[in-house]
């Protein structure tokens, strides 16, 4: 597994929520991208303080692809900071991806709800569609429905959609607008993994490529990714009981 070192210093001193589990899982399947010439570039809805943005810059640094963050930068649900304040918070999330990644100038960032920024805008910055992005933006069920729209619309052939917050109780909406999204959404992505509070999702075509990766993964986690070491019990208990675990029809490999 190709990884590129992480300055955890600089990341984990960055204000949000990320586990180890998906910081070690996205670090892996950037890594196959990148071995496979499938990067093209970076898209995360809802920034709030940069932590992600800045581990994903920071795992394409020097590609000059391009890495776009969409924020709406609220000072509380449905109110938007003042404008000195919200460039005061792009100045910080700059900050944070530079003390990551080590550059920004790939980096745009945009302040809006993601129902105002236009799909032609967000895809005249990567033409070629984004080969991975974060769906975290708003988390109420019509926010996340919308957004995970936008996310599709967006995705590469090659790319991967990272949805955030699926399993967490505390916003149970964000599960029904996942849900919602992709039962109206004809199949046109396929989950693969869930790892750190995220469901991982291709196009169909790719399914078998990142789910084959994650389960050669899951095999060797030991040795590769010792963070993610109760994931090789569940699956060696998974297929003792002939039996693998499905979302939406497509098999995936849960990551502990």
């Amino acid at each position: 597994m190709e990884v590129i070192e992480l300055n955890r210093q600089a990341l984990d001193s960055i204000e949000g929520w990320l586990s180890e589990a998906a910081i070690v899982y996205t670090q892996a399947l950037i890594g196959l991208q990148r071995q496979n010439d499938w990067v093209s570039g970076i898209l995360e809805l809802g920034v709030f303080k940069g932590k992600y943005l800045s581990l994903l810059a920071q795992q394409l640094a020097g590609s000059r692809v391009p890495v776009v963050g969409v924020d709406a930068f609220l000072q509380r649900h449905g109110v938007k900071l003042a404008q000195p304040d919200k460039e005061y918070a792009e100045q910080m999330i700059l900050k944070a991806v530079r003390s990551v990644a080590g550059s920004v100038e790939n980096v745009t960032l945009i302040g809006g709800y993601t129902t105002e920024v236009s799909v032609d805008r967000l895809r005249d910055l990567c033409p070629n569609g984004y080969s991975f992005i974060s769906v975290d933006a708003g988390h109420d069920s019509e926010d996340v429905e919308y957004d995970s729209g936008l996310a599709d619309a967006l995705l590469s052939d090659e790319g991967v959609i990272a949805f955030d917050d699926i399993y967490n109780a505390v916003c149970p909406g964000v599960a029904e607008g996942f849900v919602r999204y992709m039962v109206a959404a004809q199949r046109k992505l396929a989950p693969f993994a869930t790892c750190g509070n995220k469901v991982f999702a291709c196009r169909p075509a790719m399914h078998a490529r990142y789910y084959d990766f994650s389960k050669q993964l899951a095999r060797n986690v030991n040795v590769e990714a010792p963070a993610l070491a109760r994931t090789l019990d569940q699956l060696t208990a998974n297929e003792d009981n002939h039996w693998s675990p499905k979302l939406f029809g497509h098999e995936i490999i849960p990551f502990l």
